[in-house]
């Protein structure tokens, strides 16, 4: 059990370290515990609780009751750049959502996910000296399978399960493997949305719709790596947000009803977005009740170009900064979005890269 020791001491040095925020010390299944999604990052992952499309999942599971056509997303990063380049953490989601019925105002989705962090080379000693005996890659992955159910467009509920599994990848005498079960279940709500003035024209000139949504992560399951030992719990969390969507057609009245292509695209589109949301995240594992406060803002500009600020405050990892980021819109059908984001204590910026397609079938 020597050698394993010294792992698992290497590896709970990399948990603290890797996390851009509210790292979870007493918890295992540190992938768990990495954001997904460039976007909500770089909007401090204030929003992420009332997202839809494929990385819904990871905030609020209900986020897929307002999701509609198949969405397919990418997201890697390199968590500690400023010290290994080789510990990556890598998101791959599917999520697929239609109608119930054509004349119900249901819609149903399901959603499959991997989810996978690379430690790198880790090197493990030998009993009574600090000289490495050999090194080995620790891995861990996760599949997740979740449906979301939304109800007129304004009530969406949604859960899923996580199958957890991870491999320290120790000597063959030591136990280094694990595996856990974890459930998520949440809650999303938002008002029609509410037109404003328009006179006679086609288009108001600007539309608003009120957003809320909480979701619970990784509940149930722990990991025992070594047998009559104290498992480790899994991250469970609780994630919360209310947010305003800001829709501006300053515009698309004036233009001519029956031209060229381009305007009536951009007659169809909103010539500002702008979205605003404070949230906040409860560690649930430890029973010490840590929270980290989330606010963040995203401007875009005919759904083609954004731009994203916010703020994480994690008193427990000494995290008080600004998230950055910007996204890159073709049409609504497919997209990149770029994140740089604060890290534990004093690491280097973590730099995150989301890749995403939606086709639009059955919506």
């Amino acid at each position: 059990m020597r050698a394993l020791t010294v792992l698992v001491a290497t590896m709970a040095f990399s948990c603290l370290s890797l996390h851009s925020a509210y790292a979870q010390p007493n918890a295992g299944a540190a992938s768990l515990q990495v954001p997904v999604d460039a976007r909500m990052e770089g909007m401090g992952q204030a929003y992420g609780p009332l997202s839809t499309g494929a990385f819904a999942a990871w905030y609020n599971a209900a986020g897929l009751g307002f999701t509609e056509g198949l969405h397919l997303g990418f997201h890697t990063a390199k968590l500690v750049p400023d010290l290994a380049d080789d510990v990556r953490h890598t998101y791959v989601s599917a999520a697929y959502g239609s109608a119930l019925l054509p004349d119900l105002p249901v819609n149903v989705a399901l959603n499959l996910s991997y989810n996978r962090l690379n430690y790198g080379e880790v090197q493990v000693t030998g009993p009574g000296g600090p000289d490495p005996i050999t090194t080995v890659e620790p891995i861990e992955s996760t599949v997740g399978l979740a449906a979301g159910l939304g109800i007129a467009d304004i009530l969406a509920v949604g859960g899923g399960v996580k199958f957890f599994s991870s491999d320290f990848k120790a000597p063959l005498d030591d136990p280094a493997k694990a595996s856990a079960t974890t459930f998520d279940y949440g809650v999303q709500v938002q008002t029609p949305a509410l037109p404003g003035p328009n006179s006679d024209r086609s288009l108001p000139d600007w539309q608003i719709r009120a957003k809320a949504g909480m979701g619970w992560s990784n509940r149930g399951g722990e990991l025992e790596y070594v047998p009559g030992t104290s498992p480790d719990p899994m991250p469970a969390v609780r994630r919360g947000s209310v947010g305003v969507d800001l829709r501006f057609f300053p515009l698309a009245n004036n233009l001519p009803q029956d031209t060229w292509c381009v305007a009536d695209r951009l007659r169809d589109r909103a010539w500002f977005n702008v979205r605003i949301a404070v949230g906040r995240e409860t560690e649930m594992t430890s029973g010490q009740d840590y929270k980290t406060n989330h606010q963040g803002f995203e401007v875009s500009v005919l759904d083609l170009f954004s731009f994203r600020k916010g703020r994480v405050y994690d008193p427990v990892s000494g995290i008080e900064d600004d998230t950055n980021g910007y996204g890159f819109n073709f049409l609504g059908y497919a997209g990149f979005d770029y994140a740089n984001i604060p890290q534990h204590r004093d690491l280097d910026r973590v730099k995150k890269y989301t890749f995403w397609v939606r086709v639009p079938l059955g919506s």
